[in-house]
C-alpha cells in the first residue's frame, strides 16, 4: 500500500476515494485492497486500515463512522448516542451502528433512504451545540436527554450519572438542557433522568443497581457512604439500606486471580466480616443479577431476615 495512503488510514479521520486518488491510489485499487482485507469500509466512500477497525472498541468504531458521515452532510452536528460517545461518556442499551445527526439549520430530517444507519433530527438553537474531538456536536446534557427520550431511562441515566460524577456538568445544567432539546411534555424518560440522576454512581453498573433498588421500593437508599466498624474503622459501601441493615455491593468484573487477587479477596472478606459484626448483611450483585429483579428482591429479603435474626429487640448483637 502507498505509504501516504497508509498514513491517512492510520489517522483518526477516515480517508475518502478522492484522498486516495491524491495519494496515487485509484478507485479500483481501493476496491481491491478492501476485498483483500487490507482496508475496511466505514461509510459510503470512506475507509480505514482493517487493523485499525479490528483493534477498535465499539465506541471507537462509532467515532470512525461519525467522522465519515459528517463529511457528507452539511449544517448538522452529532447528537443523541453519537454525541454521548464523542463526549467520552458511557452508553448502555443503544445501537452503536446508528449515527445520529441534528440539524444546525433548517433542512431535511428523518431516516435517510440512502443511509439507513443515519438518523437526522430537527434543528436546535445554537446554544445546544459545541465542538468535541474536532467534530460539531450537541452539548453533553442535551445529548443525554435526547438519548433518554430516544432509548429510554436506563440509557439516559447511565450517561447522565457518569457525566455528573466526572463533574462534566451540573444537575442544573442537565435540567436547563430540556429547553434546548425541545422535548415538551412528552418525554417521561428524560424527565425522570433530570429529576433522579445523581453524581455518586462510579460505574454504569452502579447506576443500574440504583435504578433496580429504586424499582424494588428502596428509593431512599444511601449511596457511597461510610459505615463504622467495630474498633473504630470505616468501610465505604456502594449502597446502604439502613432500615434493612443491608449493604449492597455491585461487582462488575472482579477477579481474584494470582497473589494480588488473593490479597484483594482476603481484604474484602475481612471487610465483610467487619460489616457483619457491625450488624449488617452484605448482598453482592453482578451484571446477570441486574436482569433478574425478583431474584434480587429475594436476596434482599433473605439478607434482611439474617440481619434481624442477629439482633435482639434492644438493637444489640446476639
Amino acid at each position: 500500500m502507498h505509504d501516504l495512503l497508509a498514513l491517512l488510514a492510520v489517522a483518526a479521520q477516515p480517508f475518502t476515494i478522492a484522498e486516495a486518488a491524491i495519494c496515487g491510489v485509484e478507485r479500483h485499487a481501493v476496491a481491491r485492497l478492501t476485498r483483500g482485507g487490507a482496508l475496511h469500509r466505514v461509510d459510503r466512500g470512506a475507509y480505514v486500515l482493517d487493523t485499525v477497525w479490528r483493534d477498535a472498541t465499539a465506541e471507537q468504531r462509532h467515532l470512525l463512522r461519525c467522522r465519515a458521515v459528517l463529511r457528507r452532510y452539511g449544517t448538522v452536528a452529532l447528537s443523541h448516542t453519537s454525541a454521548v460517545v464523542v463526549h467520552g461518556l458511557p452508553v448502555h442499551a443503544v445501537d452503536l451502528d446508528e449515527v445520529h445527526l441534528t440539524r444546525t439549520a433548517p433542512g431535511r430530517t428523518g431516516r435517510v433512504a440512502r443511509d439507513p444507519a443515519v438518523q437526522v433530527h430537527p434543528p436546535l438553537p445554537a446554544e445546544a451545540f459545541t465542538v468535541a474531538q474536532q467534530m460539531p456536536t450537541c452539548i453533553a446534557p442535551a445529548a443525554i436527554l435526547q438519548v433518554a427520550d430516544w432509548h429510554g431511562t436506563e440509557a439516559g441515566m447511565v450517561a447522565a450519572e457518569a457525566g455528573l460524577h466526572r463533574r462534566r456538568f451540573t444537575t442544573t445544567e442537565l435540567r436547563d438542557a430540556r429547553g434546548l432539546v425541545r422535548l415538551g411534555r412528552g418525554s417521561p424518560h428524560a424527565a425522570f433522568v433530570m429529576e433522579v440522576a445523581g453524581a455518586n454512581s462510579e460505574s454504569p453498573g452502579e447506576t443500574l443497581t440504583r435504578l433496580l433498588l429504586r424499582a424494588l421500593g428502596h428509593a431512599a437508599v444511601q449511596q457511597q457512604v461510610e459505615v463504622r466498624l467495630p474498633g473504630g474503622g470505616l468501610a465505604r459501601v456502594d449502597f446502604l439500606l439502613a432500615d434493612l441493615k443491608v449493604v449492597v455491593e455491585f461487582d462488575g468484573a472482579v477477579k481474584y486471580e494470582g497473589a494480588q487477587g488473593r490479597d484483594a479477596l482476603m481484604r474484602e472478606k475481612r471487610r465483610e466480616d467487619g460489616l457483619r459484626t457491625a450488624g449488617y448483611e452484605v448482598v453482592r450483585l453482578t451484571w446477570s443479577d441486574l436482569r433478574r429483579p425478583q431474584h434480587v428482591r429475594a436476596l434482599l429479603l433473605a439478607a434482611r431476615e439474617r440481619a434481624s435474626a442477629r439482633t435482639d429487640v434492644d438493637g444489640t448483637l446476639r
